[in-house]
Parts: C-alpha cells; structure tokens; sequence
C-alpha cells in the first residue's frame, strides 16, 4: 500500500486528462545557462525574478546564510504547504541558490528562475513576445 500522501490534497492538482492540442515545437533539450547568457547579453532582457529582485529556491540547494536569511524576520520565509520551498532575496538565473551562489562552472546546466514571460522573451526572434507563432 502507497503511504505516500495524495498528491491531489496536497497541491490542488486535479486528476489527469487526456486533451488534444495543435502540433507544437519543443527543443529536445532544456536552455543552458550559457545560451540564455548569450540571449541577455543580445537583448539586455531583465528577468522577472530580477524584477521581483526574488525566488524560491529548494531549500537542499540554499547555504545556511541563505536558509537562515529566509528564515528571519525580515526573510520572506516558506510556502506554508510546501516549506522545503523558500523565498530568497536575489535568487535569479545568475544567482541560482540565491545571492551567495553563482553560475559559474555551470554553463551547461539548464536555465533556472525562467519565467513564462522570460521564456516568451526568450524564443521571440526579436527578444521579445511579439511572435505567437513560436510560443
């Protein structure tokens, strides 16, 4: 017997269906570090997390500084249903454990802190979210 609590009273997710969509493309891969470098230092484009200044961050991967930042007063704590999920000031793409960490020797590990938006932004040819038909 499965112990394991179910994940439908846990997170809100609904009981799987089966839709059908218009084809799409997708990428075999995910976005490095490297390429979605290449892509900000072309457009100069700002990330939503670099917006918000702020994202969650597996706590597993934080640095006690960063945990024990989150978890002060002035942190922006945990999901209360989730709390292995904190809100870390400066955690971006750059900064992808928050601000104490680096991408550096990370190249080819997949983008993180990526917004839909971002994204959007990102497979635009223009840097943009000006073309629908690439979304």
């Amino acid at each position: 017997m499965d112990k394991r609590p179910s994940s439908l009273s846990k997170d809100g997710a609904k009981k799987s269906s089966h839709r059908r969509t218009k084809p799409f493309l997708i990428d075999p891969t995910t976005v490095s570090n490297d390429q979605f470098k290449k892509f900000v230092r072309a457009t100069g484009h700002k990330t939503e997390a670099e917006a918000f200044q702020w994202s969650f961050v597996l706590e597993i991967l934080a640095s006690n500084a960063t945990i024990n930042q989150t978890d002060s007063k002035t942190g922006l704590g945990r999901v209360a249903s989730s709390p292995w999920w904190l809100g870390v000031y400066g955690a971006t793409w750059r900064k992808p454990e928050g601000p104490d960490s680096s991408i550096r020797g990370k190249g080819d590990h997949p983008a993180v802190h990526i917004s839909w938006n971002d994204a959007t932004a990102y497979v635009s040819p223009h840097g943009d979210s000006s073309d629908e038909s690439r979304r």
